[in-house]
């Protein structure tokens, strides 16, 4: 009993940790997988060991959905957007080609990628490179879209990139922050979302899409007063996902339609893909 006690308050305590407003690495951490202690106090709750296991079961079912649904045509009006970090070029490009492609997104970003790389994929996908010029070194962020773009201003990041580019009115942002793992690091992390968070300062239709490095549940996230269309599968690390730091974030005032996941070997992050539906009307 008092084990149980024990696993009891550390649940609580764990799923309690996003409402505390402290930045430090091992706090990030902690509040990026406060699922996770959700999860367990359940289990804990709950009668016996077929009982647990079968939770178990259907929690795993529930996180493989994602990946085995179908991928419906986009309604008309929706945006299909996917995300991929490929890990510093570490994926095949040809499987990362054929997954994109079966997904038929209007637009895509892909993290820690470079030119040849972006080059690649829309080449093979139809898709058009959109923004300012990739940065090397593993630190770019490419805008792929299937219709033409304007380059917006430029947002400052601390590490990587924010492409900011419009499509059609609809401002559309390439996310890559600063992992937060250290000191400075965090530094540069916070940097990123004060960015982040002064395009969300206006009306027009937007969405912000890419590798946040961060959690829904995290209040650095949550000031950007964004809904997530991504689906709920966590995206990292992709051999044992526990966290879902791979988003697509639109205004509150938008829909959100079909989503999916999608695996290609190499990196360590999951492909995620949603349909959103930005309102025209509050531009």
């Amino acid at each position: 009993m008092m084990l149980r006690g024990i696993l009891t308050s550390i649940a609580i305590l764990w799923l309690l940790t996003p409402i505390i407003p402290f930045i430090h690495p091992i706090m990030i951490a902690i509040q990026a997988t406060a699922w996770i202690g959700g999860a367990l106090l359940v289990l804990l709750i709950l009668p016996g060991w077929r009982t647990r296991l079968a939770a178990v079961v259907v929690l795993l079912v529930f996180l493989e959905v994602p990946h085995l649904r179908p991928v419906p045509d986009a309604p008309d009006g929706a945006i299909r957007v996917a995300v991929m970090n490929t890990q510093y070029q570490r994926t095949d490009p040809d499987e990362l080609s054929a997954e994109i492609t079966a997904v038929t997104p209007d637009v895509v970003v892909l993290a820690e990628t470079t030119r040849d790389e972006a080059t690649a994929v829309a080449s093979a996908t139809g898709l058009t490179i959109t923004g300012p010029p990739i940065k090397t070194g593993g630190s770019g962020v490419a805008v792929l879209m299937r219709e033409a773009a304007t380059v917006g201003p430029q947002l400052r990041a601390g590490l990587h990139q924010l492409p900011v580019v419009d499509k059609q009115g609809v401002t559309v942002v390439g996310v890559h922050t600063v992992a937060p793992v250290n000191g400075r690091q965090i530094q540069l992390w916070t940097h990123d979302f004060e960015q982040l968070r002064s395009v969300t300062e206006g009306t027009a239709p937007l969405i912000m899409a890419g590798d946040f490095n961060a959690g829904v549940l995290h209040p650095t996230f949550r000031s950007l007063g964004l809904r997530d269309c991504a689906p709920l599968t966590p995206t990292w690390p992709s051999f044992a996902a526990v966290l879902r730091i791979d988003h697509i974030l639109v205004r509150p005032e938008a829909s959100c339609g079909a989503s999916g996941a999608f695996r290609v070997s190499g990196t360590d992050h999951v492909g995620v893909w949603a349909d959103v539906i930005p309102r025209s009307d509050i531009a």
